[in-house]
């Protein structure tokens, strides 16, 4: 059967709507394995691509209602994709394990104070309690997020924040895609905690493990949370198409990229393969060029900030390194994520507070 989605409106066509505890559901139907090959996977794909470009091009545009319905199309187009994806599978009888997969285990890396360095051995007391800030600060601050996340409309953010103290923990949790219970993390952290639990598990990193990790989290029976464009790819990709490390990763360049980042960083900082580790866990789930850049920029200002750096001199550092022709695994679009931060700081050295910065540097 097809995984559970969670959404706050009414479901598409051919799927039912139920309650599980505290949360809402849409159950999208059983993939049918008999269906004819005449569905083409690709093209479903595309299109599903389509639509949530389009919901996301009306949200910046501050189109909500539009945005509301496109994200409607592009969850059916999902199901309907699943349904293409497993007849193509089926009908060319693919093996249950998929082709290459035993090969990676060569990928496997251990943290550098495993290892030995001098830097993050065990005996640096602040940067083990930086370590530690990194991982309590972004559980805690996910949590807090979630009551008002993925709340595009401006002017209900600030009806349901209008008589609010603060909108940290904001009650009730008012999410339009997902509703879980007041203190619950978000899908973002569910992401990154299987990433922590696969690192903690091995001593270390092994794409090939965090795939099969992720798998089995989001694809089991229980799992009754919401699942994001990005994890719907990488779940076909692999459950349906049967696709391996390196080629799992859905075609993808959403922030997940960034939000999954703590636990990588936070293990490998100081490490001089941190980067080239960020970018094989980030085509885990999603592999485009644009996710990888960014988790990339995101994670030198991680790494700053654990090293012992300010944050907002942790910002400024990574710019600069982003413009160095020497710097480790350069991408063609590190300048222009260099003004995109460079804005970004502009704003913060102003004092802007942060409702005026979004909209200025765009709410999607």
């Amino acid at each position: 059967t097809c995984n559970v989605h969670s959404l706050a409106w009414s479901a598409p066509s051919g799927c039912r709507v139920d309650g599980v505890g505290s949360r809402k559901h849409i159950y999208y139907p059983p993939i049918n394995f008999r269906a004819t090959r005449s569905q083409d996977s690709s093209n479903m794909e595309a299109e599903v691509k389509r639509l949530h470009a389009a919901a996301a091009a009306a949200n910046r545009s501050g189109n909500t209602g539009l945005a509301r319905e496109l994200y409607e199309k592009m969850h059916a187009a999902q199901a309907k994709a699943d349904q293409a994806a497993a007849c193509e599978a089926a009908s060319q009888l693919i093996s249950p394990e998929p082709d290459g997969i035993s090969s990676e285990e060569s990928r496997f890396h251990i943290p550098a104070s495993v290892q030995g360095c001098e830097f993050v051995r065990g005996g640096l007391p602040e940067l083990r309690q930086r370590v530690e800030g990194c991982l309590v600060g972004a559980v805690c601050a996910d949590a807090a997020a979630m009551g008002l996340h993925w709340v595009y409309d401006m002017d209900l953010m600030k009806q349901l924040t209008a008589s609010a103290k603060s909108p940290a923990f904001y009650e009730p949790p008012s999410c339009p895609f997902y509703s879980y219970p007041s203190g619950a993390c978000t899908p973002y952290w569910e992401q990154a905690g299987v990433l922590l639990a696969a690192l903690v598990r091995r001593g270390g990193f092994c794409p090939r493990d965090y795939a099969r990790a992720n798998a089995a989290h989001f694809s089991h029976a229980e799992y009754d949370g919401y699942l994001d464009a990005s994890t719907r790819g990488f779940l076909r990709n692999v459950l349906v198409k049967r696709k391996a490390w390196p080629h799992c990763g859905a075609d993808d360049a959403q922030v997940n990229c960034v939000v999954r980042l703590p636990p990588m960083v936070a293990m490998f900082a100081g490490d001089p393969q941190l980067l080239s580790l960020v970018g094989d866990m980030v085509r885990v789930t999603q592999n485009t060029d644009a996710a990888v850049a960014y988790g990339r920029a995101a994670a030198r200002v991680l790494e700053g900030v654990i090293l012992g750096s300010a944050p907002l001199e942790a910002v400024e550092e990574a710019v600069r390194t982003l413009r160095r022709r020497d710097r480790s695994c350069p991408s063609d679009m590190d300048e222009g994520i260099a003004r995109d931060m460079e804005a970004a700081l502009a704003l913060a050295r102003n004092g802007t507070l942060h409702r005026d910065a979004v909209e200025a540097l765009g709410r999607n």
